[in-house]
């Protein structure tokens, strides 16, 4: 009964070493691409680690081969995504200011672009470390998915909301696990959902 106990905690730790691991090597490899051009790598570099549990080749080698592998394809399929997420930013500020029915009818729809955009990412992040299909593929591809699959767009703005609440209560944490933590939860969501769809495909490539 020790014993068990013992490999519980010891398993315990473990994955909270891996996702201490995965959110230190996130923030280093967005400021390794000068933020902007680092977002999407690292997040798609991260996601690979937690979807894979980085057993295969360790965290540190799975993260920084996926990263210089993904760049420039992260990066063209971020593209529109980041579009998006500057333009939701945009109308939350100017929106305010907006009084009457076009105002509310605004606020609506940058609501429902923020959570679809947030769905997306998390579904094309996971589409970059599960396929190799062009940027376009993968963005039409995700927006489809994230459309048909209401319940798992739920669960991932769900996990990217409470991951929000949960850091300005203790923003002490954000730094540790802020994003691996999540990000394990929405990568995971995705790579099951598309297990099932594609059920004859590999989890993932090897890199």
């Amino acid at each position: 009964m020790t014993a068990g106990w013992a490999e519980k905690t010891m398993a315990m730790l473990d994955v909270v070493i891996r996702l201490v691991a995965v959110n230190l090597l996130f923030i280093g490899g967005v400021l390794l691409g000068l933020v902007v051009a680092g977002i999407m790598p690292a997040t798609t570099a991260a996601c690979a680690v937690v979807v894979r549990s980085g057993r295969d080749h360790g965290v540190f080698h799975t993260f920084t081969s996926v990263y210089r592998r993904e760049f420039v394809r992260a990066n063209v399929t971020g593209l529109p995504l980041g579009i998006a997420a500057v333009l939701v930013a945009f109308n939350a500020v100017t929106i305010p200011g907006i009084v009457g029915p076009i105002g509310a009818a605004l606020l609506v729809f940058t609501i429902a672009a923020a959570l679809v955009t947030i769905a997306v990412f998390a579904i094309v992040v996971t589409l970059l470390v599960r396929y190799d299909d062009r940027p376009m593929a993968v963005l039409r591809y995700g927006l489809l998915l994230a459309l048909t699959s209401p319940l798992m767009s739920v669960a991932i703005v769900a996990t990217v909301v409470a991951a929000a609440a949960i850091g300005m209560i203790a923003p002490v944490l954000l730094p540790l696990v802020g994003l691996s933590v999540p990000l394990m939860f929405a990568c995971r969501v995705v790579d099951a959902r598309l297990a099932r769809i594609d059920a004859g495909h590999p989890a993932a490539t090897t890199p």
